[in-house]
């Protein structure tokens, strides 16, 4: 596994309160529905095209976001920056070459251009249904998420290193103040890469970014289970020690600590299919945002990026 992407993901998270897509070439609309499987997004349909939900109503649309917070960096630093004139008899150009340096594996810098947001803007009436037709509908998922908010870009540009003290050159026709400036620029391009992981620019509108609703097991009806759960796993520690008691002798084979932790892991698993049914799914289930951990699964690789 590899989760050289993290640090941006998290970042990005922290700075507009979306998260990429991964890959980042794939497009999300509000009320798409998706699995993180292997560190990649797996779209499973859309409540609004399976007419889970009667209209779009819900949804506004071109919502102004604060740019400057689409602007971010970590760990890359300015060494040079120069403008080379090229003299040609009857065409004088000149370009600026940029050199930035990476400090750390994961070191990075983003940039997005003029950032708008689309939603859906009253969850609360439509939550409990969705519920109830999602759990019927993908019932044999244990785990599933719901985007309720995208942002769009104009256009966007990431740098990520793979190793330390990781460097990048970028040259282009026209100057720009700071230091990601030139980056933006539409005919920038690296001129060389020591180290990086990527450099991508992407140029046109693109919906890449999310916020998301994950559907998981009511936390009382986790606690309940959990409490017998742990009587029977107990019970089955002093079992062992009675009947093998020469391979179990000084060794601890229960730790209720760590089985707590486990099982919290994954909530959904612990509900029985034939527990639920639809009079009583919202006793069962709720949705909750997407968490920091989440996002660290999207955006970690198992086969590259």
């Amino acid at each position: 596994m590899d989760n050289v992407l993290f640090d941006f993901y998290k970042s990005l998270y922290f700075n507009t309160g979306f998260t990429p897509t991964n890959p980042m070439k794939l497009y999300v609309v509000p009320g798409d529905l998706f699995q993180i499987h292997r560190g990649k997004m797996i779209k499973l349909g859309n409540v609004y095209k399976d007419q889970m939900v009667e209209t779009f109503d819900l949804v506004q649309r071109n919502i102004f976001l604060d740019e400057n917070s689409w602007k971010i960096s970590s760990g890359v630093r300015e060494t040079f920056r120069e403008r080379v004139s090229v003299d040609h008899t009857h065409d004088d150009r000149s370009y600026v070459n940029q050199r930035l340096l990476f400090k750390e594996r994961g070191s990075f810098f983003f940039s997005g251009e003029s950032p708008r947001g689309v939603r859906i803007t009253d969850w609360k009436l439509i939550e409990e249904k969705l519920i109830v037709k999602i759990t019927q509908q993908y019932n044999a998922f244990r785990e599933i998420f719901i985007v309720t908010d995208v942002a769009t870009v104009d256009s966007w540009t990431l740098a990520i290193s793979d190793l330390p003290d990781a460097e990048l050159i970028l040259t282009s026709s026209e100057d720009s103040s700071g230091m990601l400036g030139l980056a933006d620029k539409e005919h920038a391009r690296a001129t060389k890469s020591i180290n990086m992981h990527c450099f991508e620019k992407h140029i046109g509108r693109s919906p890449g970014f999310f916020k998301a609703k994950k559907l998981v097991a009511r936390q009382d009806r986790i606690d309940h289970f959990l409490s017998n759960l742990l009587r029977g796993q107990s019970d089955y520690a002093v079992w062992e020690k009675e009947v093998f008691p020469e391979e179990t002798a000084g060794v601890s084979t229960f730790d209720d600590r760590n089985f707590m932790q486990s099982w919290h892991a994954s909530r959904s698993n612990l509900l029985m299919p034939a527990e639920v049914s639809v009079a009583n799914v919202l006793d069962f289930f709720e949705w909750e945002n997407m968490s920091l951990v989440d996002i660290e699964k999207l955006c970690t690789s198992y086969n590259g990026w």
